[in-house]
């Protein structure tokens, strides 16, 4: 059997994914309630002040499902079509993007206060169920291309969660 080596970080996001995550998904709660305390470790974890979980609705475009630090009036205005800005070109590309300091949408027109994030698709049975948003990370350290690969095991524990609440809709 081939012996895996890795960095701490890694270490660190496999301990959280692993025992963290999967407490939270495996409980007793419903769904909707386990995916807000999903994001609220996935921000307390990630150092972040934004965090957002966008699900696909009936018209086919994305809205913030549960969120932190997201206001509410953001939270119920915020749609996103396939192909439109940063999340729109990761549903139609279905792949994560990692935005760092670019023209569109500029910095200021949505209120980052740092200078890159992350927007995530999470692809069940081949189609972009949701995307999970990160952004505002606290303190000195931005986000890095690497990071969308640590991001990678919580999001299967997204998914897990997922099939539970299209179950009980």
């Amino acid at each position: 059997m081939p012996k895996y080596e890795f960095s701490e970080l890694e270490q660190d996001i496999i301990n959280f994914a692993a025992i963290d995550l999967w407490k939270i998904a495996s409980s007793e709660e419903r769904p909707v309630i386990k995916l807000e305390e999903m994001i609220d470790a996935i921000s307390n974890f990630f150092q972040i002040e934004e965090c957002s979980l966008m699900l696909k609705n009936k018209a086919g475009s994305f809205q913030i499902f549960v969120s932190k630090g997201v206001s509410k009036d953001a939270k119920e205005s915020t749609f996103v079509h396939e192909g439109k800005g940063i999340v729109g070109v990761a549903v139609q590309e279905k792949k994560a993007m990692f935005v760092k300091k670019v023209g569109y949408p500029t910095l200021e027109d949505k209120n980052y206060k740092t200078e890159n994030f992350i927007s995530y698709p999470i692809i069940i049975k081949g189609e972009v169920k949701a995307i999970l948003n990160l952004n505002d990370r606290i303190g000195e350290r931005s986000f890095r291309s690497q990071d969308i690969i640590a991001i990678e095991p919580i999001i299967d524990r997204i998914k897990f969660v997922l099939k539970d609440l299209e179950k009980e809709r």
